[in-house]
């Protein structure tokens, strides 16, 4: 197994009270949650050059090589959702939870590997972005030195 260490803006998303929508609506869920996928996530995480790793059900694992481009496609994603969630009733609604986090990854046959989530809980429509602090020697070294942070007030922060 060839694998490669490199530095990565990693998004993890999933649907906040997926169980209770699957419960209710097993169909209707899946479906909306595919189309959802197909016609909304998707063609953002293209347009804004990610890379979907992997899909968990109610969930999606997602590489960018560049944190703005992970930002901005969560942004466009919960803006998105948001419009698209004013048409449908309250107990319908599928909201997700994303959270960002920037380290050092080893990517082995299309799979990304890390060390355990960190992340903090972001509300629903929300997201939360995560630098973690003791890495970024490591991360820079790894970049050749081209890694650069220019102010990180907290070491992480729920971003609406």
């Amino acid at each position: 197994m060839s694998a490669t260490r490199r530095l990565a803006a990693i998004l993890a998303a999933d649907v906040a009270g997926y169980s209770r929508l699957i419960g209710t609506d097993e169909a209707g869920t899946l479906q909306a949650f595919k189309e959802i996928q197909a016609e909304l996530i998707d063609p953002k995480i293209a347009a804004h050059n990610g890379r979907l790793v992997k899909t968990t059900g109610d969930g999606l694992l997602v590489e960018f090589s560049r944190v703005v481009d992970a930002l901005r496609c969560a942004s466009d994603v919960q803006a998105r959702m948001a419009e698209r969630n004013a048409k449908i009733a309250a107990d319908r609604r599928i909201d997700f939870r994303i959270g960002r986090n920037v380290r050092a990854v080893l990517v082995a046959e299309g799979d990304i590997f890390r060390r355990s989530r960190k992340w903090g809980p972001a509300p629903d429509g929300s997201y939360y972005l995560q630098l973690l602090l003791a890495d970024l020697p490591r991360m820079r070294d790894r970049a050749h030195g081209a890694f650069s942070v220019h102010s990180v007030a907290a070491r992480g922060a729920v971003i609406r």
